[in-house]
């Protein structure tokens, strides 16, 4: 990610579901959704998770708030927000951020990428200026030169 992840827009949710929910229907609607929201221009990425106590985590990218409000708007993620609210799920937080700031400490492996930048031409230290005078931080996997 790095400098290129800098505005992009980021939907945190937690979804608690009701204990008569049939899965496979909510899993249909899942699978429907992903189809849709994975062709729509701006979607990055969305990663699932379910928590300890059976809830369904998530974090979904988009390069813009246009990109999420064209998901949001969409007819059918409106039906589905519908009919997850009255069928699936007794709870729903959702909180959408902005990215400001997004790095990665790779502590396998950061020999390897250093080696082959260097040899590139192109190594500066996690964490160190860049020698452009700009007072950046440099970002190992963006090549300077």
């Amino acid at each position: 990610m790095g400098k290129e992840a800098i505005g992009q827009v980021v939907v945190f949710f937690k979804m608690h579901t009701k204990p008569e929910v049939d899965s496979k229907q909510l899993k249909a609607l899942d699978h429907s959704m992903y189809d849709i929201v994975s062709q729509m221009p701006g979607f990055l990425s969305i990663e699932t998770y379910t928590s300890g106590d059976g809830d369904q985590v998530g974090i979904v990218r988009f390069t813009s708030e246009e990109a999420l409000a064209a998901w949001r708007n969409h007819p059918d993620h409106r039906a589905a927000m519908k009919r997850g609210r009255e069928e699936f799920y007794d709870y729903v937080w959702v909180q959408v951020a902005k990215v400001l700031r997004d790095y990665e400490i790779m502590p396998k492996g950061v020999e390897a990428l250093k080696e082959s930048m260097k040899m590139a031409g192109s190594w500066t230290a996690p964490g160190t200026e860049t020698d452009d005078g700009s007072g950046e931080v440099a970002d190992p996997r963006n090549r300077t030169g």
